[in-house]
C-alpha cells in the first residue's frame, strides 16, 4: 500500500499542500474543518462508499444504506387471543391463534413466550405421545400462527429447550415477539 501522505488547506493561500513531518493542523483550523455544514449531502444513492467518492459522497451513502437497513428491519410484540401488553390474554392446550402479519409483506421470526410466576419466557416444543409447548410461525397464507401443545403448554426446560423447570397446563398469558426480516414473503 502506498504511504499516505496528509494533506491540508493552507490558510494564507487558500491552497492544497503536503503537510511537513513536524507540522500539526492548527487548532483554529481544526475546529472550523469540524463545524462546517454538510451542505449537498445526497442520502438517496445506497451503492457501495468509492475510494473516489468525496467524504460528503460517501456520508450520504452510509447514511442511505443505514436508512434501507431501518426500513427493512422491525421488531413488535404482539398477543393472540385478543391480549395487549396491558392485558395479556391467556392460550390454552391444544389451541391454534391466528393474527395478522405486523409487518404484510415481509417474512419475520416469532417466539412464542408464557408468562409464568412472574417471568416471560419461551417454552420449547416436544413430542412425547402428545404435544407439549407453545410455538408461533409465520404462514404466509395464514399471518402469525400460535400453535399449543395436546398435552401441556410447556414442556420441562431440560426436555425441550425452554426456561421453565415445570410443565404448564391451565390458561396462562401469553405473548409473540416478531422480528421483521429485510426480504418479502
Amino acid at each position: 500500500m502506498p504511504e499516505q501522505i496528509p494533506l491540508m488547506v493552507d490558510a494564507a493561500t487558500q491552497e492544497l499542500r503536503q503537510f511537513a513531518s513536524d507540522e500539526t493542523i492548527p487548532q483554529g483550523q481544526l475546529l472550523a474543518a469540524l463545524q462546517v455544514a454538510l451542505t449537498g449531502l445526497d442520502t438517496s444513492n445506497v451503492s457501495g462508499v468509492l475510494d473516489s467518492d468525496t467524504i460528503l459522497q460517501a456520508i450520504g451513502k452510509l447514511q442511505a444504506q443505514a436508512q434501507a437497513l431501518d426500513a427493512n428491519t422491525g421488531f413488535t410484540i404482539i398477543y393472540p387471543n385478543g391480549g395487549s401488553a396491558a392485558a395479556p390474554a391467556t392460550v390454552d392446550i391444544d389451541s391454534r391463534y391466528v393474527m395478522p402479519n405486523p409487518f404484510p409483506g415481509f417474512q419475520v421470526v416469532c417466539v412464542a413466550e408464557l408468562f409464568s410466576n412472574g417471568t416471560w419466557g419461551e417454552t420449547g416444543w416436544a413430542y412425547f405421545s402428545g404435544g407439549y409447548g407453545t410455538k408461533a410461525s409465520q404462514s404466509s397464507a395464514e399471518g402469525i400462527v400460535v400453535q399449543t401443545g395436546t398435552i401441556a403448554l410447556t414442556a420441562i426446560g431440560t426436555h425441550a429447550g425452554g426456561i421453565f423447570p415445570y410443565q404448564v397446563t391451565t390458561p396462562t398469558p401469553c405473548r409473540v415477539k416478531v422480528w421483521k426480516l429485510k426480504g418479502g414473503v
